[in-house]
């Protein structure tokens, strides 16, 4: 069964970005709240792959920093929700690069310079917190 927006937005908790404890100029993320509340991760390799049914699956790896007891890091459950927050961060990363770059000038790729993507993050971020 295909999940609808509305569906994964449900189940997916509070969150926010912080500095990676390994590589700060690469962000993790803060579950703020739910079953997986104060764990904090960082997103390895992921990619979208078709599946034979003709529904895309999504495939990344993490890194877990900070688990609070208690939380299996094998859980599917777990997976599915970082899963859609990964989601979330790629279409918000998709929108904010549409409202500052004609993609159609651009061609097939957009390089952002550090600063961009902190400055777009950050916008992200108050954008949040004022919706909270």
């Amino acid at each position: 069964m295909t999940k609808t927006k509305e569906q994964m937005q449900a189940e997916t908790p509070k969150y926010e970005y912080v500095d990676s404890p390994i590589n700060p100029e690469i962000g993790a993320i803060k579950i703020l709240e739910g079953d997986y509340e104060g764990l904090v991760y960082q997103y390895g390799k992921a990619a979208f792959n078709e599946r034979e049914d003709g529904q895309c699956e999504l495939n990344f790896q993490f890194t877990a920093f900070d688990k609070p007891e208690g939380i299996d890091l094998e859980s599917k459950d777990l997976y599915n929700v970082m899963g859609n927050i990964l989601v979330e961060v790629i279409e918000e990363h998709i929108e904010e690069t549409e409202k500052h770059v004609d993609l159609k000038d651009v061609g097939e790729s957009v390089i952002l310079s550090k600063t961009e993507v902190e400055e777009m993050k950050a916008e992200i971020e108050k954008n949040r917190n004022e919706d909270s």
